[in-house]
């Protein structure tokens, strides 16, 4: 009983070992298949790790170089607002919020460490006679949306009356303003050198430019009529070599270059026909914002019938005073007549 009970057991065991060995087997294969695809997908994985770890870098390393353009482009921006004198602003059209650049606190002479801008204030700026319009601009940018460009006359901070370009826009949401955006540029120096060149152009004296080097680089109608010589060929030439006397006329130039101004300073002038004239130099440096020579303005005044109104006069006066001599000689000699008779 014990025996049979022993072999049934023994077939039963037989019939699932076949299946379990096959279970085994095929376990294997799938754990070995598995460990395969798991080492090959860490290798993936670190492949891709690395990849990413290298544009990583990359891409730090362009954020670098795109924050170093940014830096150096700000730079750029700053550098090319102060040598233009221009700079922006913004206005918030609910809050009348102002906001400056840099450049434009420059203008106005304040610290833009402790200055704050506020619109009222701001518009005190302006000079009295430029101040409506620049309220009436404004206006009309926040009511209706009108873009504008104007130049005005402004006062700084410092009490220095400049000429200033404003130029705004209006961006619009919904038919509404939100805010007013532009430009405000110093404008100065092109003021002062249009006034001279309207002068120049309506002076009946010479008017001549000259520049750092000593050449001629702009002159009036009056100066070509006195030397002879049209504009075309009078520019780029040496003032000095127009005058009878170069080297005073030099002199003149470089002392109205280094002191800033000269007046009254004799010389003489040649036409090209080889007829001189006197004249009288008044001269002065103009400087730009930053301080550097830009040219010398002179006005030449002609003395020549001047100088030979008082060459007569002289010539005159010394006539008189000798017949008055010979009417005094005249005299003594009648005395002595009259007295030789009477003894």
């Amino acid at each position: 009983m014990t025996s049979y009970s022993y072999d049934v057991d023994s077939l039963k065991l037989q019939r699932y070992i076949g299946p379990i060995i096959i279970a085994l087997a095929i376990i294997t294969v799938i754990a070995t298949v598995l460990a395969t695809w798991l080492i090959t997908l860490k290798r993936l994985v670190n492949k891709r790790t690395h990849e990413l770890s290298q544009k990583n870098e990359s891409l730090l390393l362009a954020q670098k170089e795109i924050n170093k353009l940014f830096n150096e482009g700000h730079h750029l921006l700053k550098e090319v607002e102060k040598m233009a004198a221009i700079g922006g602003w913004e206005l918030d059209a609910r809050t009348l919020q102002v906001q400056w650049t840099e450049e434009v606190y420059n203008i106005c002479e304040v610290d833009i460490a402790t200055y704050r801008p506020i619109f009222s204030t701001v518009l005190d700026f302006y000079a009295p006679k430029s101040k409506p319009m620049i309220e009436r601009v404004i206006k009309r940018a926040i009511d209706y949306g009108e873009p504008f460009d104007v130049e005005l006359e402004f006062i700084t901070a410092k009490g220095n009356h400049r000429f200033v370009h404003v130029v705004g826009k209006a961006k619009q949401e919904n038919g509404k303003t939100e805010k007013v955006f532009g430009i405000f540029q110093d404008i100065s120096d092109r003021k002062q050198l249009e006034e001279e060149r309207n002068i120049a152009a309506t002076s009946l004296d010479p008017f001549i430019t000259i520049n750092k080097e000593g050449k001629i680089i702009n002159v009036n109608a009056a100066t070509e009529k006195i030397t002879g010589i049209t504009k075309e060929k009078l520019i780029n030439t040496d003032f000095a070599n127009h005058f009878s006397d170069p080297e005073a006329a030099q002199a003149g130039y470089l002392q109205a270059k280094t002191e800033g101004i000269i007046r009254n300073y004799p010389l003489t002038i040649r036409h090209i026909s080889g007829v001189t004239f006197d004249v009288i130099l008044n001269a002065s440096l103009y400087r730009n914002e930053q301080g550097e020579d830009v040219a010398v303005f002179a006005l030449l005044r002609d003395v020549s019938e001047l100088n030979r109104a008082k060459t007569e006069i002289l010539k005159l006066n010394n006539e008189l005073q000798d017949h008055v001599l010979k009417l005094q000689i005249s005299n003594k000699d009648l005395d002595a007549f009259c007295y030789s008779i009477w003894v």
